[in-house]
Formats: structure tokens, sequence, C-alpha cells
């Protein structure tokens, strides 16, 4: 026959299992705000025979209505969705990164706010048509070579303005890498933590969490892949690059090249093929030279694109004048938007402009002028500063599409994440309830055995006494 205890132990198993699921539920509303924890649940199971949660011998009679066992605490958590997660956060993050940076070269061509260099080239061909008419006058050739700095001044501007957005993206690019390194050596010190909890049969849901939060921190600054071991801990790698080997306790060190050829991210001294996160990102508006670009360079249209495209403005300019001024008469210097200046012979004297180039002044005392005034129209030195500032608003526009797209569909992960490991005040109000009378009524079954023994042990064979 079955042991009287039996319904004991199976009473006070369930007792066991509600309060379990009562102690989950509290810690699930506890955390209910706290970022990236995973709801947990009770692994719960019927009982079994020979079991060790079974405390009773086993009866041949009677092998049902053994109890509950509680296997463990489990997380819900997928990680199908952890991948797209990280996946559509590098995407995101890189967009958002080349967009931030795009939009402050914008800025820098922007000429809405103020005069820029296109009012300065268009004052600068009226100054010439206006000395064309009173050549060898000093006020009016002076004004022609104030009108000249303004327009090399304005394009050193340009050129300072987008070296200064490139050493703001470096600098930020060089946190970032530091702070990808150390979120490296937090996933390395935590998978350990997370094996030797696994093998003293701890639980490490908290710990599985933590790292998770790392993990999809890194995946904004690259692409990443996750590798989950069998021992519980996972090693991450980017491309065909390894990062973290969790089996072989190794850590990649990043580090940035700022190269002549472009800037580079390496690891261990290799260089990386990013194809995602903000890090990527920036490197592509670092690196892309547009049309630019050689055989095997970056074609996207970033930093050096515009740069180049200044430095070819600001040489046309400065070669055809300093042409039709004559040899050996240069009326500018240096080179690059950067680099060019008024010479100082035409910032000593404002004649130094020639004005015929006939010794006999046969054509006109201005004819040499008239032909620069003709050379800044037929160069349309306007138009090719209008081409580059219409280049950068198509790329803001296309890459500001781009940045929205992917951030609708980060979101729509986040989302579809969320609903499966976020925490609902709802759900866990209707688990309180169910523990708490599953509670109560194994109790209820504890008293109603123990009232079943008191009968049969101080009642039974009374009759009579």
């Amino acid at each position: 026959m079955r042991s009287t205890f039996y319904g004991f132990e199976a009473a006070k198993s369930g007792l066991s299992a509600a309060q379990a699921g009562l102690d989950t539920t509290g810690n699930n509303i506890a955390n209910l705000s706290t970022e990236g924890y995973s709801r947990q649940v009770v692994d719960q199971v019927a009982t079994y025979l020979g079991s060790s949660s079974d405390k009773i011998a086993p009866s041949t009679l009677q092998s049902e209505g053994l109890g509950a066992t509680v296997r463990g605490i489990n997380q819900v958590r997928s990680q199908f969705l952890d991948l797209r997660y990280r996946d559509a956060n590098s995407d995101n993050s890189a967009n958002a990164k080349a967009l931030s940076i795009l939009s402050d070269v914008e800025n820098t061509f922007d000429e809405t706010q103020s005069d820029g260099l296109n009012a300065m080239l268009d004052d600068f061909t009226k100054q010439l048509q206006v000395l064309s008419l009173n050549a060898g006058e000093v006020e009016y050739s002076s004004l022609t070579r104030s009108s000249a700095q303004k327009v090399t001044q304005t394009l050193n501007q340009y050129a300072q303005q987008l070296a200064s957005v490139r050493k703001q993206t470096t600098d930020e690019m060089a946190i970032n890498v530091k702070d990808a390194n150390t979120l490296l050596d937090k996933i390395s010190t935590i998978n350990l933590s997370i094996k030797s909890a696994k093998l003293q049969g701890d639980g490490a849901n908290e710990l599985n969490d933590t790292r998770g939060q790392y993990l999809d921190e890194l995946s904004e600054y690259m692409n990443i892949k996750v590798s989950y071991e069998n021992d519980g801990t996972v090693s991450v790698s980017s491309g065909s690059t390894t990062l973290l080997d969790s089996q072989a306790n190794t850590v990649a060190n990043l580090t940035l090249d700022d190269a002549a050829s472009g800037m580079r991210l390496m690891a261990d001294g290799d260089e990386m093929a990013l194809t995602g996160g903000s890090l990527y990102g920036a490197m592509q508006v670092l690196n892309g030279k547009g049309g630019f670009a050689g055989a095997g360079e970056n074609d996207f249209r970033g930093i050096p694109y515009y740069q180049e495209s200044l430095d070819a403005l600001a040489n046309k300019l400065s070669s055809t004048l300093n042409g039709l001024n004559g040899a050996g008469k240069p009326l500018f210097t240096g080179s690059g938007a950067a680099g060019i200046a008024v010479s100082d012979q035409w910032l000593a004297n404002p004649n130094y402009i020639t004005a015929t180039n006939d010794a006999d002044g046969a054509k006109g005392k201005n004819d040499n002028i008239l032909r620069m005034v003709s050379a800044m129209d037929e160069g349309d030195f306007g138009g090719t500063l209008l081409s580059v500032m219409g280049d950068v608003a198509i790329d803001v526009g296309h890459t500001k599409d781009i940045a929205e797209t992917s951030g609708m569909v980060f979101q729509s992960v986040d989302n579809q994440r969320e609903s499966t490991m976020g925490v609902s005040l709802n759900e866990e109000a209707a688990n309180l309830i169910k523990y708490q009378k599953a509670f109560a009524a194994s109790a209820r079954v504890m008293t109603a055995l123990d009232e079943t023994l008191d009968t049969i042990i101080n009642r039974m064979g009374t009759v009579g006494r």
C-alpha cells in the first residue's frame, strides 16, 4: 500500500514550488525598471519515482502523485532575437554616426545664414569688373585685393572646419575604441564567473543579463557575432576577426591607426573589416574619397572628397589667375584650400595685378583684367562650389532616409525582444494570485492530512474504553 507520508511529501513539494514562484514573481516585479533584465520563470515538473526529489522509498503499488519538483529558475530570453537586435543596432549606429558627421560637414558649406564662399567669389568677380574700368587706380586695386583676400580666407576657414570635424570624429572614435576594449574585458571576466557558477550548480541569471547588456553595448560600436559555448561562456568575433575566445581565454586589443591611406581599426595589429557599428560609420566618412577614389579606395563621399573638392577649386583659381597675371608674378601662393593666400607681392603693391599684356597698350590698359573676369565666369568657380554643396545636401538627405529606416527596424526588433524578455506588471500580478492560491491549497492539503493522521493515531481503537 502507499506510504502514509507520501501525501505529506507531495503537499510539502507544492508549498516549496509555490514559494519559489512567489519569490521569482517578487524578483521580477522588483526589477521591473532594471535595464537589461530578463524576466524569470520557475521550471517546475512533476516528481517521478527515483528522482532526487523523491524522499520516500519507492512503492511497487503506487507510483503516482509524488508532488512537484523545481528544477531551476530560468530566464525568458531568445538568442535569435538577441542576434537580430545586435545586427539592427550595428546598422542603425553606423547610419546614425555617418549622418551626424555629414551634417557637420553640411554646416561647413551652409551659406544660407551668412555670406560664404560663393558670395565672396561673386564679389571678387565684380571687383575685377570695376577694376577693368579703373585700371591702375590704387583705391580700386586695393578693393580687388581685399576681395581676393576674403576668398582665400573663406577657403582657409572651410578647410579648417573640415579638419576640425575630422579631428572631433577621430577623438570620439578613440574614446569608443577604449570603451570597446573595456567591454571585452568585462565580458571575459563575467565569462569566468558564469563558468564557475555553472560548475558549482549555482544560478547565473543575473550574470547572463549583465553580460548580455555588455554585448548589446559592444554591438553599437561594431558588428559582432556571439558564439555560445557549452560551459556557459561566449566567444565574440567581428567578421573574420576573433575579439574574444572564451576557450583559449584570449581578448584582442583594439587600436586606431590613422594612416595616410585612411583611418583603420586594428585588433592585435591586424586590420579589421567592419560592416556595421558607429566605428564603421565614422570610418566611412573619414576615409571616403568619392569620385577622387583610386582602385581599392573607399568611394563613399566623405570628408576627403569634400577636402579634395575644395583643394581642386582653390588650385584652379590660383593657377588660372596666376597664369593670366604673367610668369613670375603670382597673385596667389600656397596649395589647396588650407594653404592658398594672397601673395606677398600683391599685398605689398595693390597694382601688382597686371592690367594689360600688351607693352604698347594697343588693346587698352585693362585687357588682361577683362581676361580675368572672363576666366572667373568661364571657370564657373561658384558653380563648382554649388555642385559640392549639392553633393553634401544629397548625401545628408540620402543618409537621413537610410538612418530613419534602420532606426525603425531597430525599434521594431527592440520591441519584439522586450515583449519576450521584459517584465509585464499585469502578468506578474496574475502570477502572484496563482502562486498564492497554490501555496494556500498545498497548506490546506497538509492540514487535511494532519487531521487524518490525528484520527488514525489518537482516535482509532478507542471504542469501549
